[in-house]
């Protein structure tokens, strides 16, 4: 298994806060179907944490393909026009809370 992160920067504006409204239930709906490969989810705020600027999600999954797909099949994904920018990692965790304690 691997941890696969994606982190999304919305565009600026009305547009993508109306979209994240009129898709919120659609997206939630599908995080929840998903949730056995969804390690972490939520909102990026901004500064003050007042203003939602973006979203993060990791998914324990066996390759990024299989990451990629999920994410695609995400409604803020379809919805074109929440996000600006993504960036996709893979990670590895190796201490915290998220696996007990720490892998060495």
């Amino acid at each position: 298994m691997i941890q696969v992160h994606f982190y999304c920067s919305d565009y600026a504006g009305e547009e993508a806060k109306q979209l994240r409204k009129e898709h919120l239930r659609a997206h939630l709906d599908y995080i929840e179907a998903n949730m056995q490969m969804v390690s972490v989810a939520g909102p990026l705020f901004d500064e003050q944490n007042e203003t939602i600027i973006g979203s993060c999600v990791v998914y324990k999954v066996e390759t990024v393909a299989e990451a990629q797909l999920l994410f695609e099949q995400d409604p803020y994904y379809q919805a074109e026009r929440i996000w600006e920018q993504i960036e996709t990692r893979v990670f590895r965790t190796v201490a915290g809370e998220w696996i007990g304690g720490k892998r060495w």
